[in-house]
């Protein structure tokens, strides 16, 4: 290419360049100089000016790379340098470059990529406040620090991560919009109605997304991701706003969506959509009693919380009553358009419940109900009708025990293999009996807790029983120690960090330094938070891993996790002691566990033969049936 055209290429061009032929400046345009020399006018700008006020130059040259970010802002704004080698055809030695720059979105922002999406759509309506970018080929997350800082997220978050951070609900539908927009299924995804849990200000954000497919930019694909922030104004039945987030206390909660909104919307416009929401309004409002609440939720859905209602009576009367008035009228007779809505359920007994776990759990039944129908969060999808209705009344009835103080604890005991009659451990076994008698065991209790939001009530009614149960046991010998478990949710979730900590270093020191901590294998395949695991231990709780052998352990996660002690599970015991041709696998399992923990104690012995086996293979200690169903505390032992 001649020189006279890259000359004339230059001139002409909106964008900031300069023409340099090997070392030598030949040609610099206007816009680069009203950027870099705003006030040299006419003055001839030598390459060591140029270098001077723009120092990446010089490294960009040397590089060869075709695109190159400056690493400092010029009047305020981040540019990427782009490069371009021109052949000459005159047969002149050298290589003619185009140097221009072309300005960023934010500091590494990708080259190339256009701003137009970070705020309009083509009906030039204001769609997203806080945009991020996702790289298609190698998920990697560019945002400018506005963005990150808004969305509560590290600035070398991944996009796991940042899925990691929605609410279990939004974590599929988010990752199933991303994908077809990946495969270009997609160019736009509808607008997503997110909830993003925030740790800076440990809350959860509510957030309206839209993902956009980009064209190609420096020869990479990315998708742009619009998060806009949805008001903190649900509605009450006045007609006034208040914010729905954060802690509820107990209650019941539903969720009502209108079915077919948007095709309701699509058809008749938006004049009669919102009359549509208006009258549905008026029904619910009507249907509210004093001290209950509505707010407006995603579009086409209605939160309504009946606070103190932990029975479900409330909340149950007003669907009938909504119900009996939609059976009544029809909407926009005109268009003989019946409304349909249906709802999800969910329930709280734990006063530091909190709304987006409940609308979490409603809108999960949610969507498994039929037109009028209204799903509880608590059935059993997955078993018969008889086992969910059971399942339903056990865990009703685990409310009332919890809320008449009927919850115990048992203490099982562990011992050494040679002397089962003096144990040194304990482990604490949560228990239940209702009025009639009924029974409930501790697995039964922890299901209830995970589902129905009540870990921490629990839990900390938990450890102040065990303060008050075994103290003066511990106490009274050196090697004494107790077991608690604790569920997943507490090492897996950094939200429950505060308020568990906090209630550790409340327990005397000594009485810490015999407290052991059981978290389950389960656990183990979850991405526990270590920091939580450290602090634990820096208070002088040990960790135990409880249940190994269940096939669920992630070797990588439990070497370094490093449990002070490893529970066998008890199915292993019972499976290997009744294939003795499988006991050399039980050993390889010891052996296993001894490389990562130096205590080993073998759970559900409830055989002399099983004793004799688990001892034969070297545990530490041993536990069940046979050593003892439950210890008396207030019998005094040798001491």
């Amino acid at each position: 290419m001649q020189v006279y055209e890259l000359i004339r290429l230059n001139e002409g061009s909106p964008a900031p360049m300069v023409l340099m032929d090997g070392d030598l400046l030949l040609d610099i345009n206007l816009p680069m100089r009203q950027l870099i020399f705003p006030h040299a006018d006419d003055i001839k700008i030598s390459l060591s000016q140029l270098a001077q006020n723009l120092p990446e130059l010089r490294s960009a040259m040397r590089s060869g790379e075709n695109y190159w970010q400056c690493k400092t802002a010029i009047n305020g704004t981040y540019w990427g340098m782009n490069l371009v080698h021109f052949q000459k055809t005159n047969g002149q030695p050298g290589d003619l470059s185009v140097i221009s720059l072309l300005p960023l979105l934010w500091r590494g922002a990708p080259m190339g990529v256009s701003g137009h999406w970070l705020i309009q759509e083509p009906g030039g309506h204001q769609i997203g406040r806080y945009p991020m970018l996702i790289n298609a080929e190698s998920m990697r997350v560019s945002a400018p620090p506005t963005s990150l800082e808004a969305l509560g997220l590290d600035h070398d978050i991944t996009v796991a991560e940042l899925v990691d951070q929605l609410r279990g609900h939004d974590r599929e539908s988010f990752s199933g919009t991303l994908d077809a927009i990946r495969t270009e299924s997609w160019r736009e995804s509808e607008l997503l109605d997110l909830q993003l849990f925030n740790p800076q200000r440990e809350e959860w954000v509510r957030f309206e997304v839209r993902l956009v497919r980009l064209p190609r930019a420096a020869n990479e694909r990315w998708i742009a991701i619009q998060f806009h922030p949805v008001s903190d104004d649900p509605v009450n039945s006045q007609g006034q706003q208040t914010a729905i987030r954060g802690r509820v206390g107990s209650g019941s909660l539903v969720v009502a969506e209108i079915l077919r909104y948007q095709d309701f919307l699509d058809v008749h416009g938006s004049e009669k959509a919102e009359a549509l929401q208006s009258q549905i309004r008026a029904i619910f409002n009507r249907n509210l009693g004093e001290k209950d609440r509505m707010w407006l939720g995603a579009g086409n859905q209605f939160v309504v919380w009946f606070a103190g209602d932990t029975r479900g009576r409330r909340s149950e009367e007003f669907w009938v009553g909504v119900q009996r008035e939609l059976e009544r009228s029809l909407v926009f007779r005109d268009i003989n358009q019946r409304f349909r809505i249906r709802g999800g359920y969910a329930r709280a007994v734990n006063p530091e419940s909190r709304a987006e776990h409940l609308i979490e759990r409603a809108q999960t039944g949610l969507f498994n109900a039929a037109a009028g129908e209204l799903s509880r969060a608590d059935a059993g999808s997955s078993r018969s009708k008889d086992d969910a209705k059971n399942v339903r009344r056990r865990q009703a009835q685990l409310f009332s025990d919890f809320d008449e103080g009927r919850y115990s604890m048992i203490y099982q005991p562990i011992s050494h293999p040679h002397d089962l009659k003096d144990p040194v451990g304990i482990e604490a076994l949560s228990r239940s009996v209702s009025k009639s008698g009924e029974q409930f065991n501790g697995g039964e209790i922890v299901d209830a807790a995970v589902r129905h939001d009540f870990v921490k009530e629990w839990t900390l009614w938990g450890l102040d029983r065990l303060q008050a149960d075994v103290s003066d046991w511990l106490m009274a010998r050196h090697d004494r120690f107790v077991t608690f478990n604790v569920m997943p949710a507490i090492v897996v979730d950094q939200r429950n960090s505060s308020w568990f900590l906090e209630r550790l270093a409340g327990m005397p020191e000594r009485f810490r330094a015999r407290l052991n901590l059981e978290i389950t294998e389960q656990a183990i395949g979850h991405v526990i938070n270590g920091d939580m695991i450290s602090k634990i231990r820096d208070l002088g709780v040990a960790i135990y891993l409880d249940d190994f052998g269940a096939g669920e352990s992630n070797l990588y996660r439990l070497i370094d996790i490093k449990p002070e002690a490893i529970k066998l599970d008890r199915f292993l015991i019972e499976l290997m002691s009744e294939q003795y041709q499988q006991q050399d696998v039980l050993k390889q399992v010891i052996q296993l566990a001894r490389s990562v923990s130096p205590r080993i104690i073998a759970e559900g012995i409830e055989t002399q033969a099983q004793l004799d086996m688990v001892t034969d293979m070297g545990v530490d200690l041993v536990q069940g049936y046979f050593v003892g169903r439950q210890m008396d505390l207030t019998i005094p032992l040798s001491s």
